[in-house]
Order: C-alpha cells, then structure tokens, then sequence
C-alpha cells in the first residue's frame, strides 16, 4: 500500500497557521520554533513547515471543499493535486528546510506520514 494513499480523496475543510518548537535534548540550545500552515481535511491534518506553491488557484483558502486526487511524493516536492485544478507543490530540497521536516500527515486512523 502507497503511504500517501491515506491522503486519496481526502477533503480540505480549514487552514490555520501552524507553530511547532523542536528541542534538541542533547544539549542547552534554544528551541527551534517554526512557523507553518496546517490544513485540516477530512482523514486527517497536513502541517507544511517548508516552503510550498500554489496553482491552478487564487489563494489556499479557495482550496476549501476540494479534494486530493492525486499526491506524489518525489526527491524535491510533495505534489497535491485537487479536483479543482489547482495543485500545492511542498519543497524538499535541503536548502528550504527550516526544521527536521518538510511537511508532515496525521490521519484520523493509522501512522504518521512524515515527509523529510
């Protein structure tokens, strides 16, 4: 089974901004507090903590309603195509990392997807 399976069919309901602080435990550095976007769908959340693109739409929240039909995750982006034409393009690439991942999928049943 395809890990991004769960995100198939999926129905984007909200987005929020997103924080999240990473804490190394191996040493006194200070915390990592990242600034990103979570999208609530249906099966589940999306957290993007990378640089990501919109097309085939205005704005995110025009995505409101729409769902995946296709998700491909590559060695530079995680691509998310909606039924609505429009598609979000998540950077992999090591350059635009600003914490340990670029994005990650917690779906209502089953593991967390994590893409990094």
């Amino acid at each position: 089974m395809n890990k991004l399976s769960a995100l198939m069919g999926a129905k984007l309901e909200s987005i929020c901004e997103s924080t999240a602080t990473y804490e190394d435990t191996d040493n006194n550095t200070t915390p990592l507090k990242i600034k990103g976007l979570s999208l609530a769908f249906d099966k589940g959340s999306l957290v993007i903590e990378n640089p990501y693109q919109l097309a085939g739409a205005p704005d995110l929240d025009s995505l409101i309603g729409s769902r995946i039909i296709d998700a491909i995750a590559g060695d530079i982006e995680l691509s998310l195509a909606f039924d609505n034409s429009a598609k979000v393009s998540v950077s992999l690439r090591d350059e635009d990392f600003s914490g340990p991942e670029a994005a990650s999928f917690t779906p209502l049943q089953g593991d967390i997807i994590v893409f990094n």
